[in-house]
């Protein structure tokens, strides 16, 4: 029973922080009308702490499961496990980061701005290291829904994130670009006639 429940509570984190990862891209791109940013933004608020929730009962479940040892030390330190050693070191990096950028999140208002920013981009870490985490060590890699869903949600994030890029490096060429502000001009009576 409880590999069922290991099983479906690693797809279901994958799931929404794959999705939390999409709309929070749709938001950052502003690909949206504006309209629909505070809907989008407590959807992707959701998720992420969905995905928070989900990983814990991964992790709770993994560790009730009989057919593998894993403890506190197998749960948390990358390399520990001896079950596949590399797909649990991936999970393991996926779940850090994860927490890292739910709580970074939740504190965002007590943070500098920018160390929110770096962290917040480590969700893309976050997803790509939890699919490698799946594909190592997922029993459900050769179902052909979950390859179906995985490569939507991989191909819909890295659009995204070109996106995302290249409308970044949009704007950092247009303030290097941007003319120089002319000199103010001289008041009225101070102008030679």
């Amino acid at each position: 029973m409880w590999w069922y429940a290991t099983r479906a509570a690693g797809l279901m984190t994958w799931s929404t922080a794959v999705a939390a990862v999409i709309v929070g891209l749709l938001l950052s791109t502003r690909v949206v009308k504006r309209r629909s940013g505070p809907w989008l933004l407590d959807l992707h608020r959701f998720l992420g702490g969905m995905s928070l929730l989900f990983l814990i009962v991964h992790m709770a479940t993994l560790s009730l499961d009989s057919f593998v040892d894993f403890g506190l030390r197998e749960l948390f330190i990358p390399g520990a496990s001896t079950w596949n050693p590399e797909a649990a070191a991936w999970g393991i990096i996926a779940a850090i980061t994860l927490g890292l950028v739910e709580v970074t999140s939740l504190l965002r208002p007590w943070i500098n701005p920018t160390m929110w920013r770096t962290v917040h981009m480590m969700s893309i870490v976050t997803v790509v290291a939890g699919s490698y985490h799946a594909i190592l060590g997922g029993s459900d890699v050769d179902n052909p829904i979950i390859w179906v869903v995985a490569g939507s949600g991989a191909v819909v994030t890295a659009l995204l994130v070109a996106t995302r890029l290249l409308g970044a490096t949009r704007n950092d060429r247009g303030r290097t670009a941007a003319p120089a502000r002319p000199a103010s001009r001289p008041m009225a009576s101070q102008r030679r006639e």
